[in-house]
């Protein structure tokens, strides 16, 4: 649930809840992601994911940093099979399992709000990310390559339902002795506003392989958002994945505090 699709619920939330309102907004976000699976291997990658993230909202315009902590307990050795949301190369091993862990990938990102229409009640946001190499590839905690992706977001509301879908194409920097191919991405899915403070709702996300052998990621997330006051947000998830390409199963829970 790493990377672009770390906080799902609460970008959807922001969006959709803040309707891009006119004052500028500054955000920070935190909390903990867990997520196990075995990649069509034999013995299971646990990953631990912490991320900071800052979002400053002007305008049309949302900028966000994310610096993450990660922490891997995987088998060592085998072939590279994938690259997870979070962009640490998937292995098919038998190895001794071992434990590393550091800064993860900075990641960098810019969305612009395309249209708005309040009539139809429908959005669209434009965007842009680079996910730097800053984690440290000989850990296996990354690829030390920089990757781009760009996507588009839509949103429609009626009444208490969103549907939203997501459409997005990311290139992959190729580490030594790895060919990556840059990979189409997608997500599809809704929220229901159960009360003014509280939503939730589910989302299918899809990737293509990012490697000649490797499998299309799907995950499927549940997920609730609840509003404290005005300041503060909760957000929790789930995630069950449907191919070797992705986890098991995660968990993660994330809270955000406004600052204006």
């Amino acid at each position: 649930m790493k990377g672009t699709t770390i906080i799902i619920a609460a970008a959807l939330f922001g969006i959709v809840g803040a309707a891009h309102a006119s004052d500028d907004k500054v955000t920070l976000t935190t909390g903990v992601d867990y997520s196990s699976g075995a990649y069509g291997g034999t013995q299971d990658t646990d990953m631990t994911y912490i991320p900071v993230i800052g979002k400053y909202e002007t305008g049309l315009y949302t900028f966000k940093l994310t610096v993450p902590y990660i922490r891997v307990t995987a088998p060592s050795g085998g072939t590279v099979v994938s690259v997870d949301p979070s962009g640490r190369l998937i292995s098919r091993s038998v190895g001794p399992r071992t434990t590393n862990s550091g800064l993860g990938d900075i990641v960098a990102g810019v969305t612009y709000n395309a249209l708005n229409h309040g009539p139809t009640k429908v959005a669209v946001d434009i965007g842009g990310k680079i996910k730097f190499g800053t984690a440290d590839d000989a850990k296996g905690l990354g690829t030390g390559e920089t990757d781009y992706s760009v996507q588009a977001d839509a949103y429609k509301t009626y009444d208490k339902i969103t549907a939203l879908g997501t459409l997005g194409y990311r290139v992959l920097g190729d580490p030594a002795g790895v060919n990556l191919n840059n990979v189409w991405f997608a997500s599809v899915g809704g929220s229901y506003k159960f009360s003014a403070e509280t939503s939730g709702g589910v989302m299918l996300d899809w990737r293509e392989p990012s490697t000649s052998s490797g499998a299309p990621m799907r995950e499927l997330v549940a997920y609730a958002t609840h509003k404290l006051n005005e300041n503060y947000k909760l957000q929790g998830y789930m995630i069950h994945g449907f191919t070797d390409a992705s986890p098991d199963w995660g968990v993660g829970a994330m809270v955000s505090v406004s600052l204006k």
